[in-house]
């Protein structure tokens, strides 16, 4: 599936003067031009020095006339930094974002070492390129030239090319290739301010057109924008309390190009000029080429996808943690964080990256990586105290020792002009909108400056300079401030809290996360938005609703960073009545444009519930509306923090709503003045507004209804009786009739808005609504020069509510054999467009009889609590459940021609401890049987209770399995052991047949003790006395097994196990000491083996009980079984259409309320089921020996009766007329009742 691209949104949407297309006139506008799809005009400058945006174009900002050399780099300062106020979304990729996806994945493949190798996505053919080679070298001679002039410049590029040449990543052009179609790439060399001389990029200008118009990137396929916001990943990066960052090597060049595309790659280069001129091709993805972010980025996202079940923590970061060739990581542990390092090391070793550039907030997490590779700041962290441990994460200065972010200023210089001012502020990098507040008060400044008729270069009037001047002056203050970065969201309750806010020169929304952990309440400032207020007079309600909406559209965009955050746990605040009016009114109104389109989009994220009202002074947007100085902001607890409120347990925040009364007639000066449009609705046809509901097809319906038209027609024109079957027009008349009164009941506004020169509801603004001549509703949609059939092209509107529809979804779902949705929807469509039609399809469909038999759904009851038995504590095996296991195939002598017999387990397990007794018998009898239980009693005292099987189904259903389901079931074996239990005090108890889940306990016990015998017996065959040797020895094992999580520390205490209780320790454990045997210490082992006993009771009810508290399943409760339903029993050996149906006649309750255990009424009698067993079906559709047969008072109509007809409408009888046979049964039905037949 092809990535989605990352775009900005439009500032349209939260602008409140873009209602309509950009003007000259509002070019003029101080606000349209701070707009940023208007900063971006093309300028030609050169590539920059950045790695990873050396080949986009230039900007100039807010011109596109000439300016100075330097412009470009001020307006590209400005770009980014009014892109970053803007709030992106995903939008589908373009056709040429598609074809260049599409070309990805056709061309790429690996190495094999695993180094991957993609192709050139090529949009048009190569041989329409003309030449660049006397152009290359031409530009190659004067690089030569300056660095005759430049030694350290020459000998760096020289070391740059030999690092290509000897890393592989250009080679010598082979003769063979010199006829092929080829570009030649000028190079020269970018240095970035602040690096070492020596400390050069060469970059390939993929942009130089050739001989025929045309450069290498104007056939290339730039791709999608696959490069994550910053600002997300930056949020992400504080999420761990531990982490790491590093950046991918030379990541551009750790990938391939496909042999047939390194000719278009061509260079032109020799170390020194004493040499010849060599024609090179470079292998690897190259600087300087459209496609070269693209397909970086989507590397590393394949990377991921081909390896997200190996490496998910690694897959994750890739995905959602790294920009560009940047990336970040942790965990709440240094383990966990450590264990993601490696994880993501191993991940990009596979397809052949490295990572430099280490850095981490805790030593701990850079063992074992070479010193080389971590970043001088970070390797100080721990090392030297006094040490600078300051780096850059994601443009962002971060002190690792401290673990906050700072901000490094440039040092503040005085302005004398528009562009002076222009780059002061683009300055200050803020993707998170952490010092808006400042932001505001400078771009306020600009604002004012814009609005003059200033160009570039004048001279700023002195009261501008001044106000700036004093703002500068205290930005050095913001070098202080120190914003953590560790923001917890997990272990806690989570709440995202945003407040939106605006003044007369600004609109803005701030968000924070609270954690509440306990008593613990941690609040971090997330990020910040704001907007300057247009110069075009706008309201203030009006502001404060853009700042809603723009509040709104950050949610949304910050909500999927935030996994662990449930709905009603994200909260609005705003200090403006009229504006939470606007989006709380109950019922809406319509409202006008403005007001209409940002309160729909912002319900679509934050419903109306969870709207507050917050005073002024505790809105922490009210900072950034009306903007701060920088000495007032690096103390300001409201912003940095929020209300005071904020930081108490959520049970005591003031959440306050508005009251409707308040500012009504504001409120209501929004609400658009609605029309009344009088629809004539055609009621003539006199039918029962329940009509439709008496019909279970749809068929039948339409029979009906043609049937009354035929009688209809046959009252008025005696003349021109029509006779016979029903004919297709007659049925055409009676789907016209039903669709109008679907239409009329269930799309009443619809037909009215329809009817409207300007519809306003959304639907049919959608759909294209328009009333045919038949006056039935139609979709318009795009397809009218199609040659579909006119009912395709415009298909009829249906309701989603209305019993026409579901009964066309059932006519429409028999019809096609039942297919599911997508089948019945595509039928339905050549017809009729169903409102919501997906999703009431799938309800329809999930109400199918046929369907549910085939697939039955079985009930679900909660798991129910612990039985007493289970519970008690008096000693082992007090009480007790058995079990049959095998059979087992044995020897009976050693000899080698020994008869082999078969041999069966009889497994009794302690309801308390788990404690296991395995004794072994012969056969099935029901004597062996006793024999083995009174060998059990003989050991282990009598039990007071026993519990058993009442049977289990043993899929396929073996001879010898059967035979042992014989035994279990069999009347005779169960009286047998009931009466040799009853004779020593015993009760035998039975649970339910067919429920092993009843007998988990020694179900349980069951399947180890076969895993343990097979895997010591494998095949072979054992003599009798060597299996019950090891069958003794299973039983040892499995009365070691741990009752509770085996600790981790030295320190503690040895593990319970059901040994304890039967012999003081593990039966696998060393024997004890027994050295001494006075009587005296005789006595004192006995006081300390009942000392022991109770102790390792008091442990059982401290830590077994508590361990088995939770539900590991069924923990949800679903629609519960009732009496009198209709389902049908789950029989494992047959197929569903062959399950038995029965009603269910009782439900037993446990003590929990809840029934697990039913009644039921079946074609063959009563039986007793579990009730997981049983699939309810969806209509009473059974057999008449299951449903008492109802009797029928309906009276048939003869042919010749008389009849009187009572209109449903007017409810007057007609004249009395002597009718025929089919119309007196015709009124029979339609009345529903014969009532009328005199």
């Amino acid at each position: 599936m092809p990535p989605k691209r990352r775009r900005g949104r439009s500032s349209r949407q939260a602008n409140p003067d873009s209602e309509d297309e950009t003007s000259s006139e509002e070019l003029r506008n101080p606000s349209t031009l701070l707009r940023p799809e208007l900063i971006r005009l093309r300028t030609d400058t050169a590539p920059s020095d950045d790695s990873n945006s050396d080949i986009e174009p230039g900007y100039s900002c807010f011109s596109s006339q000439p300016i100075q050399k330097t412009a470009p780099d001020y307006a590209k300062l400005l770009e980014k930094m009014f892109s970053l106020e803007s709030v992106e979304k995903t939008s589908p990729l373009t056709p040429t974002e598609l074809r260049a996806e599409d070309i990805f994945q056709k061309t790429v493949s690996r190495t094999r070492d695993g180094r991957f190798i993609v192709g050139l996505p090529l949009a048009q053919d190569p041989n329409l390129l003309g030449s660049t080679k006397k152009i290359a070298f031409r530009r190659f001679i004067q690089l030569e030239t300056r660095h005759s002039k430049n030694p350290e410049e020459k000998t760096a590029y020289a070391n740059f090319m030999a690092e290509y040449l000897e890393l592989g990543h250009m080679e010598l052009v082979p003769r063979t290739q010199e006829g092929m179609p080829s570009f030649y790439l000028p190079h020269h060399s970018v240095h970035r301010p602040g690096d070492p001389p020596a400390k050069i990029r060469v970059v390939f200008n993929a942009s130089q057109k050739s001989t025929s118009g045309l450069s290498l990137n104007d056939i290339l396929l730039p791709g999608p924008r696959l490069q994550l916001d910053i600002s997300e990943v930056v949020t992400k990066f504080r999420q761990d309390k531990y982490v790491f960052t590093a950046d991918v090597k030379q990541m551009f060049r750790q990938i391939e190009h496909r042999p047939e595309d390194s000719s278009l790659l061509r260079i032109l280069w020799r170390p020194n000029d004493q040499e010849a001129v060599q024609e090179y091709w470079l292998k690897t993805v190259t600087y300087g080429t459209a496609c070269a972010p693209f397909l970086a980025c989507r590397v590393l996202q394949e990377l991921a996808m081909l390896h997200s079940n190996s490496h998910p923590n690694a897959a994750n970061i890739l995905r959602t943690r790294t920009y560009v060739d940047d990336l970040n990581g942790g965990g709440d542990t240094v383990i966990q964080a450590l264990a993601v390092r490696h994880e993501i090391q191993e991940l990009l070793n596979i397809g052949k990256f490295e990572l430099r550039k280490w850095a981490a907030n805790d030593r701990t997490l850079l063992k074992d990586i070479p010193e080389e590779h971590i970043l001088p700041a970070a390797a100080s962290i721990s090392l030297d105290e006094h040490a600078d441990s300051e780096l850059k994460v994601l443009g962002l200065s971060w002190n690792a020792k401290l673990d906050a972010f700072h901000f490094r200023l440039a040092p503040v210089l005085q302005i004398q002009t528009k562009r002076d001012l222009a780059s002061q502020i683009a300055r200050v990098f803020d993707p998170l909108g952490w010092l808006i507040p400042i932001a505001v008060k400078a771009r306020t400044i600009f604002r004012l400056v814009c609005q003059g008729s200033y160009s570039w270069d004048d001279q700023l009037p002195s009261h501008i300079t001044e106000e700036w001047a004093k703002l500068a002056s205290e930005l050095p203050l913001l070098e202080t401030l120190e914003i953590p970065r560790y923001m917890p969201v997990r272990n806690g309750e989570l709440y995202l809290v945003a407040f939106g806010d605006a003044s007369e020169q600004a609109y803005a929304c701030v968000l924070y996360s609270v954690l509440v952990t306990g008593t613990s309440v941690i609040v971090n400032l997330v990020t910040s938005k704001a907007r300057i207020a247009p110069v075009k007079p706008v309201s203030l309600p009006r502001l404060e609703l853009c700042a809603s909406h723009l509040l709104a559209a950050t949610v949304q965009k910050y909500l999927p960073l935030f996994p662990e955050l449930q709905g009603d746990h994200i909260m609005a605040f705003s200090d403006s009545t009229i504006t939470l009016s606007w989006i709380t009114a109950e019922p809406a109104p319509v409202w006008k444009v403005f007001v209409g389109n940002r309160v729909a989009s912002i319900l679509e994220v934050i419903p109306k519930q969870n709207w507050y009202h917050v005073p002024s002074n505790e809105n922490p947007a009210d900072c950034a509306s009306r903007g701060v100085m920088p000495s007032d902001l690096a103390s300001h607890k409201l912003w940095w923090n929020g209300p005071s409120w904020l930081s108490q347990l959520p049970f005591s925040w003031p959440l306050r709503r508005i009251r409707p009364e308040l500012d009504e007639e504001l409120v209501k000066c929004e609400a658009r003045p609605t029309q009344s449009v009088s629809l004539p609705l055609k009621t003539s046809d006199n039918l029962c507004p329940q009509l439709e509901e008496r019909f279970s097809n749809y068929f039948t319906l339409q029979s009906i209804i043609a049937w009354i038209i035929r009688f209809k027609f046959n009252a008025s024109h005696s003349s021109e009786r029509r006779a016979g079957p029903l004919s297709m027009q007659e049925r055409i008349q009676a789907d016209m009739v039903l669709l109008k009164r679907a239409q009329s009941q269930g799309l009443a506004e619809e037909l009215v808005d329809a009817q409207r020169e300007k519809p306003q509801l959304r639907l049919t603004k959608t759909l294209g609504l328009f009333i045919d001549t038949q006056g039935i509703l139609r979709v318009g949609g795009r397809l009218r020069n199609s040659n579909l059939p006119d009912d395709s092209k415009n298909p009829a509107l249906l309701p989603a509510k209305h019993p026409t529809t579901t009964l066309l979804i059932q006519w429409a779902h028999r019809c096609s054999l039942h297919v599911g949705p997508n089948g019945t929807l595509a039928k339905l469509r050549q017809r009729y467009w169903i409102c919501n039609g997906r999703n009431v399809v799938r309800r329809v469909l999930d109400q199918c009889v046929q369907c549910r038999r085939v697939n039955p759904r079985p009930y679900q009851p909660i798991m129910g609590d612990l039985p007493k038995e289970r519970l008690t504590t008096i000693v082992p095996f007090h009480i007790t459940g058995v079990d049959y296991a095998g059979p087992f195939h044995v020897k009976s002598s050693t000899l080698r021609a020994a008869k082999v017999l078969e041999a069966y387990l009889a497994i009794f397990v302690c309801f308390s401890t788990k404690a296991v007794h395995i004794e072994v018998v012969a056969d099935l009898s029901t004597q062996s049987f006793l024999l083995a239980y009174q060998i059990f009693v003989s050991l282990r005292g009598q039990p007071a209770e026993i519990w058993s099987d009442n049977g289990r189904n043993f899929v396929g259903a073996a001879n010898e399995l059967a035979r042992l389901r014989h035994l279990l079931r069999d009347q005779d074996f169960q009286l047998a052991v009931h009466n040799e239990a009853s004779k020593n005090g015993s009760q035998w108890h039975f649970i339910p047949p067919r429920a092993p889940h009843f007998g988990g306990l020694w179900e349980a016990a069951v399947k180890s003790a076969k895993r343990l015998l097979k895997i010591n017996f494998k095949n072979q065959v054992p003599e009798m006395n060597t299996f019950r040797a090891v069958v003794a020895q299973v039983s040892a094992v499995l009365n070691s097994r741990p009752l509770v999580a085996i600790p981790s520390s030295p320190d503690d205490i040895a593990v319970l196990t059901p040994g304890h209780f039967l012999v003081f320790r593990p039966l696998t454990a060393l024997p004890m000491d027994s050295s001494h045997t006075d009587r005296s210490a005789l006595k004192d082992k006995w006081t300390f083996a009942q000392h022991a006993l109770h102790s390792f009771w008091r442990r059982w009810k401290r830590e077994y009980l508590l361990e088995v508290q939770g539900r590991a399943r069924w923990n949800v409760q679903q629609h519960p079984a009732q009496e009198n339903d209709i389902v049908v029993i789950i029989e494992d050996n047959s197929p569903p259409l062959k399950w038995e149906m029965a009603r269910i006649l009782k439900l037993f309750p446990g003590q929990d309320g809840v029934p697990r255990v039913a009644e039921l009424k079946t074609q063959h009698g009563i039986f007793t089921r579990p009730v997981r067993r049983l699939c309810p079906l969806p209509v009473d559709m059974v057999p008449p020996d299951i449903l008492d047969a109802g009797t029928s008072s309906d009276t048939e109509v003869q042919e010749g009766d008389n009849v009187t007809l009572v209109c449903a409408a007017s409810g007057q009888p007609p004249p009395r007329i002597q009718w025929r046979r089919e119309d007196a049964r015709l009124l029979q039905i339609y009345n529903g009742s014969v009532g009328f037949v005199t």
